[in-house]
């Protein structure tokens, strides 16, 4: 079998990770893989150092249509049997050079919360073989939206237990970053966008002016898009107690840095991040929104109303004041990561699903 993945996001994100782990297991079951992906993306970067084959073609704009030639010149031939996409614009160049090069099947993983409006956004779910969903919210979202149920099949986002594990706070690394040993840490791995969010996670921040017996609290909210969070919170007066490093490779090193996860998304389809923190054996507080709901179960963190600060605070506090709580939710949320979200069990999945693709004639698109 021979799978290509298709997509267009540049930078390092969930969506990618995911991707790069399906290719992952593909090779590992001993299956051809490859990548088209936008020129010095993330995507080609990671790809490549895998040693798995990349085209890097632009997919921003009207550049699609001429990548789309390109991408059916270098694929026709090559014994493709299945393109995989990811978003609008990589499926528009997917199902192109899938017809141009006479590659048979299409999949698609819908990524996002938004459900499919109308019948140009729905058409094209309905020219896959199937529809993967991040989540069962996810699913719920497209069949509701009118894509055939049976082509869509939730197979949730997946975390590498191995990698992300309960393990001790690396002392060095913590005063490296201006954490205090004594420090209790609420932190945040995201893109740091809005609807991630950071106003009212800042917000709550300078509600927490101080732990337990005096000890200090410290934001650490790791993610490219600091900037702006830089500026509001000199704006809230607690510059000196929020620690923005930018992006990190390492992760799973500066996850054990927390007492306490918190990812208050406006939205969210499943919420990568928050499944880190769960397989890493932290205490979360999450919004009580889509994905994050289906992720973070009762008895596995505390759930919080969306946009509300003052709630986040509270919630984050309760915990800041009991350790013994915040290790009963932490073991609870490694628990249940193991059971729902490891990595090989759902990679398993995933490869149940293209050799059902493959083996199987290609379903009438039914708009």
């Amino acid at each position: 079998m021979f799978v290509v993945h298709v997509d267009r996001q540049r930078s390092f994100t969930g969506q990618i990770q995911r991707g790069l782990a399906d290719l992952d297991a593909l090779r590992g079951a001993g299956h051809q893989v490859g990548a088209i992906a936008h020129p010095g993306s993330q995507l080609a970067r990671r790809a490549r150092e895998r040693g798995i084959e990349v085209w890097e073609l632009p997919m921003r704009g009207a550049s699609i249509y001429p990548s789309m030639l390109r991408a059916a010149r270098a694929l026709r031939g090559r014994g493709v049997d299945v393109l995989h996409c990811h978003g609008g614009a990589d499926h528009v160049l997917a199902f192109g050079a899938a017809r141009l090069a006479g590659i048979p099947h299409l999949v698609r993983t819908k990524h996002n919360h938004t459900p499919p409006r109308g019948w140009r956004h729905r058409v094209p779910y309905q020219l896959c073989d199937r529809v993967v969903a991040v989540s069962g919210f996810v699913r719920d979202q497209l069949v509701a939206g009118g894509v055939d149920a049976a082509r869509a099949v939730s197979i949730p986002t997946a975390v590498d237990l191995a990698r992300f594990r309960p393990r001790p706070r690396d002392l060095a690394l913590a005063a490296s970053l201006g954490i205090g040993e004594k420090d209790l840490v609420i932190g945040n791995v995201s893109s740091l966008h809005a609807r991630k969010g950071i106003e009212e996670l800042l917000l709550a921040l300078a509600r927490l002016r101080g732990g337990p017996h005096g000890t200090r609290v410290r934001g650490l909210l790791v993610g490219r898009n600091r900037a702006p969070w830089q500026a509001r919170a000199r704006e809230l007066g607690i510059a000196d107690r929020v620690l923005l490093p930018g992006f990190r490779e390492d992760v799973e090193s500066l996850l054990p840095l927390f007492d306490v996860y918190a990812l208050p998304s406006h939205h969210e389809a499943l919420g990568t991040g928050a499944l880190e923190a769960m397989a890493a054996g932290l205490a979360l507080v999450v919004s009580d929104v889509e994905g994050l709901a289906e992720a973070v179960a009762p008895g596995t963190g505390l759930r919080v109303r969306p946009r509300d600060a003052e709630r986040l605070a509270d919630a984050i506090e309760s915990l800041l004041g009991d350790a013994s709580r915040r290790a009963e939710l932490g073991a609870a949320a490694r628990a249940r990561a193991e059971a729902e979200y490891d990595q090989k069990a759902l990679a398993a999945r995933m490869l149940s699903l293209y050799e059902e693709v493959v083996q199987r004639r290609r379903p009438r698109a039914d708009a």
